[in-house]
């Protein structure tokens, strides 16, 4: 009966290892001056939260789409904030007073792009995009665009917008570009729900294809 007993122990042992080995981690680095700084600062990755004055830690990753950012500023936004880590990266979590705080992988950080599809039965405009919006309709096909951020914060999350023309904002979400990332995003103008899906990453910056404003 002992010998039954710590043969299950065992079992249960090398089940609990094997589904440990299973879950994906990066590696956050973690700059103090953050909290000191900000006292209340908080900042957390699918559910887990960065201890404070805590210098690196292994941050969980998501199996399936993006990975959820919660930080003391969000928590009342509307609008969810999304990125998405690579398994075994190491990423850095700074200081910024232009954003409260910047993220990027220690190795080659880049910007992102965005193409925009709109399902609307007119042909009614709309504005879209981050820091430049720019002009798109059910009937145009977009192109994949890169709108450069501000200098003083460039990996600061981007809030991507889809906006009537009078400017009032009809759906958003907060993204963290790391490495390039291509995003494919839809609006439905009837269920005014908006999609995100990643379908690939900028190979380097000769890549980019850039838009400044909607009046160009």
């Amino acid at each position: 009966m002992i010998r039954f007993k710590c043969c299950f122990q065992i079992c249960l042992l090398l089940v609990g290892l094997q589904l440990s080995a299973q879950e994906k981690f990066a590696v956050l680095e973690v700059d103090s001056v953050l909290y000191e700084h900000n006292k209340t600062f908080t900042f957390g990755v699918n559910g887990v939260f960065v201890p404070k004055f805590t210098k690196k830690i292994q941050i969980p990753l998501s199996e399936e789409g993006f990975d959820t950012i919660l930080f003391s500023r969000t928590q009342p936004n509307k609008y969810p904030l999304v990125t998405k880590f690579k398994e075994g990266e190491i990423y850095q979590l700074r200081s910024n007073t232009c954003s409260l705080y910047t993220l990027q992988p220690k190795k080659n950080p880049l910007q992102g792009m965005i193409r925009f599809s709109i399902e609307n039965k007119t042909n009614e405009e709309f504005y879209v995009g981050t820091e430049y919006l720019r002009k798109v309709s059910s009937k145009q096909i977009d192109d994949f665009y890169y709108s450069p951020p501000s200098a003083m914060c460039p990996f600061s999350y981007k809030k991507i917008r889809i906006n009537l023309p009078e400017d009032s904002l009809l759906n958003a979400v907060n993204f963290h570009f790391l490495h390039g990332e291509l995003l494919d995003v839809g609006y439905n103008s009837n269920s005014q729900k908006m999609t995100v899906k990643l379908v690939g990453y900028v190979k380097s910056k000769k890549d980019y294809n850039y838009y400044y404003d909607a009046d160009n």
